[in-house]
């Protein structure tokens, strides 16, 4: 008999069809596989040429953003102010959340298994805290009283982390963005997007002893450990953790389960017969509380197929032709017979121990001890393959040979080069419109709506366009607009750039009334940083500028009208 829509058994069998979605093809085998390669886990008789290493080192530093940078524009009019604001406020958040590192492993996961996947929340980092609807629940309340706070976004980096987790990226109050494994994640079976499915699941594993200290799970009596983490020297048995050697713990196996139906949080363990959570979540996100990034999207599977899957033949390939290129080497190393009755065997030790300058004694004529040969040649075809098969892999990720920035002769002429550098940036403009996609949709859909919910105290940030510290709650800033993430941040740019760069802005708004001076020479002078390491002392205040320019009028005397003729001057007595 099936289960009952929405009951606990039933979602244990969604669950179950989830996972079978997901590892269908033995998927989460081969992700599991990829990434051994990719940390040069193959065969210790094999000779490898890790081109899944390379390839990802590549492809990581030119999508992901050196310093993201995110334009908030309002959508409605007079509210210009608030949009500085939460551009400013933004500012702050990705230090604070360390976006570009979570941005980084979610590439290296996008090009590994196709799916790369930023949870985000509020609060704790395995479930958010809603505001219950009354605070009888005592643990819960004082948790949420403890991160009652008027604190702005940087005065909360030097303080604790939440309740509930060490990591340095969840903050007291604030929201937090952080990658999760690929495989962490489930949706139902035959969806292919995330904005089209009805809900998520995420895959948690937590010691058995921190759950029942956590206050927001509920009938924990009989709940108990169905992932044993047991290490030892041949490795984790357990997927996915870490620890000692020799060492083992008791893990339990969660799946919180985002419902966009109804807005519910659900929480259960498929060896427990009763909720652990489910209750309404309270947060005012848009779609699952995620974002995923994936590079070749097929529109017919959820995962895709990624880019190692695409070359892992030919890396294979590779790697098979480099060892036998080596078993071919010392096959035809020079080989020699020795004449045992002119050489003693200590002799002979010298001779095989390759150090320089040894004396050899020989019983009878040198030249008749030794009679040199070679068993067969290196094949030259072999090194034509190997360049095939990589030839093969570039084209495969789009990484052709000019692509790459190599010149296919010695000769280059200008245009050549203009070619070169354009079909490099083409290649990688796509994937990194991904990347800014990526992080609009996570501060649009995700992190603002959490922070005009949650942010009700006052708090201060610096807004440069607005003159200095602005106070503002949440609720101020609420509203509705268009989010750009700059694209060319991205771009690292040389000392040398930046002060062109900025000599060149320098020129071009200097003396224009609508341009805060200060603030454009300021800018300047930290471009050559190396020259004026602080620039503020460099500057005169803009009190003292008004005392020098009145201090030079009164210097000069009043000035004749213009077309005045000049008074003839006297001669003494």
């Amino acid at each position: 008999m099936p289960a009952r829509h929405g009951s606990l058994e039933y979602w244990k069998e969604e669950i179950r069809r989830a996972k079978l979605y997901q590892n269908a093809r033995n998927r989460l085998d081969r992700w599991k596989q990829y990434r051994q390669w990719y940390r040069n886990e193959y065969p210790e008789q094999q000779v490898t040429v890790n081109k899944i290493f390379g390839v990802g080192r590549a492809m990581v530093p030119q999508l992901y953003f050196k310093a993201p940078t995110m334009l908030v524009r309002p959508r409605k009019p007079n509210m210009g102010q608030q949009a500085k604001v939460l551009e400013a406020v933004d500012s702050v958040l990705i230090e604070q959340m360390g976006v570009k590192m979570q941005v980084k492993m979610a590439i290296l996961d996008a090009y590994l298994t196709n799916i790369g996947v930023l949870k985000a929340g509020f609060h704790s980092i395995g479930t958010e805290l809603p505001n219950p609807p009354d605070e009888n629940d005592t643990a819960l309340a004082e948790m949420l009283s403890s991160l009652e706070s008027s604190a702005s976004p940087g005065e909360a980096d030097d303080r604790a982390n939440a309740p509930g987790t060490t990591h340095d990226y969840v903050r007291p109050d604030s929201p937090w963005l952080l990658r999760i494994k690929p495989e962490d994640l489930l949706v139902p079976w035959g969806y292919v997007d995330e904005h089209e499915v009805p809900w998520c699941a995420f895959r948690i594993r937590r010691p058995l002893a921190d759950i029942k200290k956590d206050p927001v799970y509920k009938n924990l009596a009989n709940l108990k450990a169905n992932l044993q983490i047991e290490i030892t020297p041949s490795g984790v048995k357990s997927p996915n953790m870490l620890g000692f050697a020799g060492t083992t713990a008791d893990f339990v196996e969660l799946f919180e389960i985002w419902d966009k139906r109804d807005g519910t949080i659900k929480v259960l363990s498929e060896d427990h017969d009763r909720w652990l959570r489910h209750e309404k979540h309270g947060l005012e996100i848009r779609g699952i509380p995620a974002v995923v990034l994936r590079f070749n999207p097929d529109g017919v599977d959820f995962w895709g197929i990624s880019d190692v899957e695409q070359i892992r033949k030919q890396q294979n390939e590779l790697n098979e032709n480099r060892t036998h290129e080596i078993e071919s080497k010392r096959i035809a190393n020079v080989k020699g017979i020795l004449d045992k009755t002119i050489l003693d065997p200590d002799e002979i030790t010298k001779i095989q121990g390759g150090k320089p300058g040894i004396l050899v004694l020989a019983n009878g004529p040198p030249a008749n001890s030794f009679t040199d040969f070679q068993v067969g040649r290196i094949p030259t075809d072999f090194f034509k393959v190997d360049e095939i098969i990589e030839k093969d892999i570039r084209e495969i990720v789009g990484f052709s040979r000019n692509q790459v920035g190599e010149f296919q002769s010695s000769r280059t002429t200008a245009t050549e080069a203009n070619i070169v550098q354009s079909a490099n940036e083409l290649r990688s403009d796509e994937r990194r419109d991904l990347v800014a996609d990526l992080l609009v949709e996570a501060f649009r859909d995700k992190i603002h709506p959490l922070i005009f919910q949650n942010w009700t105290t006052q708090r201060v940030v610096e807004v440069t366009a607005l003159g200095g510290w602005i106070e503002y709650t949440g609720p101020q800033i609420r509203g509705d607009y268009n989010i750009a993430c700059v694209a060319d941040s991205a771009l690292p740019l040389s000392r040398a750039q930046e002060q062109q760069m900025s000599v060149a802005a320098f020129n071009m708004f200097r003396g224009d009334i609508r341009v805060r001076q200060r603030e454009l020479y300021a800018r300047v002078a930290q471009a050559f940083s190396q020259i004026f390491p602080d620039a503020e002392h460099l500057l005169l205040s803009d009190e003292e500028v008004t005392q020098l320019q009145q201090q030079q009028a009164m210097a000069s005397g009043p000035q004749a009208p213009p077309g005045a003729k000049p008074t003839p001057i006297r001669k003494a007595g």
